[in-house]
């Protein structure tokens, strides 16, 4: 049964429970699906533009899976995936961000990630929050162009274009 099936089965399932007293109880907990600690922090902080398959929206978002540990590879894209807004802003300490930053990689892209790779700290999240990039656009499409010339990425995949469109 597809997601939205699912969803719609189980918003019908509570709405016979409210209806008739005493059957709430009869909806199992294990109907519902449970996210905790850094898993919830993406979700509540990451996964609403990067969804949570990690594909993102189609040529707006970019996608994480498969695809957001190729920054690791180069030097630049460590200190990017650092000071991107959606990161430098997220309404979360430094500890718990570092922590969803290697969560992400290690869940959506451990494929691609650096051999060596030191996890972020919460240090390394504290200072590069104090400098956000302002040309995201132009820093990233550099960094793309880098790991295409490194034959890390194929020649006209940007992590956009595809991203969430099929």
């Amino acid at each position: 049964m597809g997601t939205g099936l699912q969803a719609l089965a189980l918003a019908a399932a509570l709405a016979g429970a409210l209806l008739v007293p005493g059957r709430l109880a009869a909806v199992e907990a294990r109907e519902l699906p449970r996210i905790a600690e850094v898993a919830e922090d993406f979700a509540r902080n990451c996964q609403g533009c990067h969804r949570a398959d990690g594909t993102g929206a189609c040529r707006t978002v970019p996608r994480i899976r498969d695809f957001v540990g190729l920054f690791t590879r180069i030097p630049e894209g460590r200190d990017y995936l650092l000071r991107v807004p959606g990161v430098v802003w997220a309404m979360l300490d430094d500890a718990r961000l570092a922590r969803v930053l290697n969560w992400m990689l290690a869940s959506y892209s451990p494929e691609q990630i650096a051999p060596g790779f030191t996890p972020f700290t919460s240090e390394e999240v504290r200072r590069a929050r104090e400098r956000p990039i302002a040309n995201v656009l132009e820093v990233r499409s550099a960094l793309i162009a880098e790991l295409q010339r490194q034959g890390l990425l194929a020649p006209g995949d940007d992590g956009l274009v595809s991203a969430g469109c099929g």
